[in-house]
């Protein structure tokens, strides 16, 4: 399933490399520098691990930090 932005249920994106990192993503800074029609899969599959350096290869999941 396939969220736009603009309709996540959360305020945040977590992503977890394959390699085991994560972080996590402002989903409003998201909209603002890929706009609200992008979805959570697209932004998925364009995430670079800053650890490792691998493109894509995660798994995601919308959250709220502010809860």
């Amino acid at each position: 399933m396939t969220i736009k932005l603009s309709t996540a249920n959360g305020d945040h994106l977590k992503i977890k490399c394959s390699c085991g990192k994560e972080t996590s993503l402002s989903i409003a800074n998201l909209i603002a520098v890929v706009g609200p029609d992008v979805t959570t899969h697209e932004v998925r599959q364009r995430a670079k691990c800053k650890h490792c350096g691998v493109i894509g290869d995660n798994t995601y999941q919308v959250i709220n930090k502010h809860s």
